[in-house]
C-alpha cells in the first residue's frame, strides 16, 4: 500500500483495535507517515524503538512500596492520558525476550500492571528480513496473529512531493530524471507469506473491518495482512456471490425487502430453483430448537406460498422431520392450509 492508502486506512484500524504492522525497507517512511497521521488526528504521539529497549525499560524497575512490597514503577515514556499513537518502531529487531513482553500489549494494550488510556492506539513497524538486516525472527504464528500486516511501498511520486515539500528540490530534479537511482532494491522475504487464518483474525480483526465503508479500495490488501492471501481472496469472491443468493435468514426477518427476488426467482418460465432451495435448506438448518416470533412465522408462511407449489411441498414433507416446536403453527395453520389447497388446486 502506498502512502496515499496508509493514511486513509489507518485511522479506520486503529478506530476498531487492530494493530497495524507496517513492513518496508529502511528509509521508505514508516515513521514519518506515521507521525503525520496522528498529527493529521490531533493525536500525541510516542515513537519507542524496540531495538534499544529491554525487558526493564518496557514494564518498569522494581521499586519498593511504602506497604513494604514491591511494583513495576511506571516507565516515562508510557502514556497515562488523552489519545495518541504508541509506535512501536523496529519491532522485528528487538530481543525475543522483548518480542514475549509485547503479546500482552498488542493485545489488550497493557504491559504488566500498566495499561494504556482508552483513546491510545498501537501501531508497529519493521524492517523486511533480508541480507541486509539482522532481525529477530517473528514468524510465530501466536506473534503474527496480532497485527494486520501491510506492505509500505510509497510511490515515486510520493517521495518526490515529500522531497520538494522538505527542500530538498535538486534532489528530486535529479531523481525525475534517472529514477533507477532512488533506491537500490534487495532480497527480501515478504511478510504476508507467513500470515495465516485463525479464529481471533477472523473475529477480532476482519469481523470488526466488515461494517466499515471506507476501506473498498484497501479491502483485500488489509484482508491479507490478516488472514492471509488466500483467505482473504476466498472470503472476498465469497461475499461477491453470495449477494446474489437469497438469505434464508432474509427470508424470515425482512421478507417484504427480498419478496420481489423470490417472486424473479419462482417465475415459472426459468424457475431459479438453485436460488430459492439454498434458502430454503438454510431455513431447514436454522430453525431447530429456535423460537421465531410471530412476524417471522407469517414472513415464513408467505414465502412458502410465493415459491413454486412443488418446492413448497418439499418444505413442508420436511418439517415433519424437523425438531421444531413451532412448526405445527404453520402445518396446523387453517387459514394458510386453507391458501396453500387452492395454490395446489390452482396448479
Amino acid at each position: 500500500m502506498n502512502i496515499q492508502e496508509i493514511k486513509k486506512a489507518l485511522p479506520i484500524l486503529l478506530r476498531n483495535r487492530v494493530v497495524p504492522f507496517l513492513w518496508g525497507s529502511q528509509g521508505v517512511g514508516k515513521t514519518q507517515t506515521v507521525k503525520q497521521i496522528a498529527k493529521e488526528q490531533n493525536l500525541a504521539f510516542v515513537h519507542l524503538h524496540l531495538a534499544t529497549q529491554e525487558v526493564g525499560d518496557l514494564v518498569g524497575l522494581l521499586v519498593h512500596a511504602p506497604d513494604g512490597t514491591v511494583k513495576h514503577s511506571r516507565p516515562e515514556w508510557f502514556p497515562t492520558e488523552g489519545s495518541g499513537i504508541l509506535f512501536l518502531d523496529e519491532l522485528n529487531r528487538a530481543h525475543p525476550d522483548v518480542l514475549q513482553a509485547m503479546f500482552s500489549l498488542i493485545t489488550e494494550g497493557t504491559i504488566h500492571t500498566h495499561k494504556l488510556p482508552a483513546g491510545w492506539s498501537i501501531v508497529a513497524a519493521g524492517n523486511y528480513q533480508s541480507n541486509q538486516f539482522n532481525v529477530t525472527d517473528t514468524s510465530d504464528a501466536a506473534w503474527m496473529s496480532r497485527f494486520c500486516h501491510i506492505d509500505f511501498i510509497p510511490t515515486k511520486e510520493e517521495f518526490l512531493v515529500y522531497a520538494e515539500e522538505t527542500g530538498a528540490e535538486e534532489v528530486a530534479r535529479f531523481i525525475r530524471t534517472q529514477p533507477e537511482l532512488l533506491e537500490e532494491k534487495t532480497r527480501e522475504r515478504p511478510a504476508l507469506e507467513l500470515v495465516r487464518p485463525d479464529r481471533r483474525s477472523w473475529l477480532d480483526m476482519v469481523g470488526r473491518l466488515e461494517s466499515e465503508p471506507g476501506l473498498e479500495e484497501c479491502r483485500y490488501e488489509l484482508y491479507a495482512g490478516i488472514v492471509g492471501k488466500t483467505a482473504a481472496a476466498a472470503f472476498l469472491t465469497f461475499k461477491k456471490t453470495s449477494y446474489a443468493k437469497l438469505s434464508g435468514k432474509d427470508v424470515l426477518k425482512k421478507y417484504k425487502a427480498v419478496r420481489e427476488k423470490v417472486l424473479e426467482a419462482a417465475k415459472e418460465s426459468g424457475t431459479r430453483f438453485d436460488l430459492l432451495n439454498s434458502a430454503v435448506e438454510e431455513i431447514l438448518s436454522y430453525v431447530p430448537g429456535k423460537k421465531l416470533p410471530e412476524k417471522e412465522i407469517e414472513n415464513f408462511q408467505q414465502f412458502l406460498l410465493d415459491i413454486p407449489l412443488e418446492l413448497g411441498l418439499k418444505v413442508i414433507n420436511s418439517l415433519h422431520k424437523v425438531d421444531w416446536a413451532q412448526r405445527n403453527l404453520i402445518l396446523n395453520n387453517p387459514v394458510f392450509v386453507d391458501m396453500f389447497k387452492k395454490m395446489r388446486l390452482a396448479k
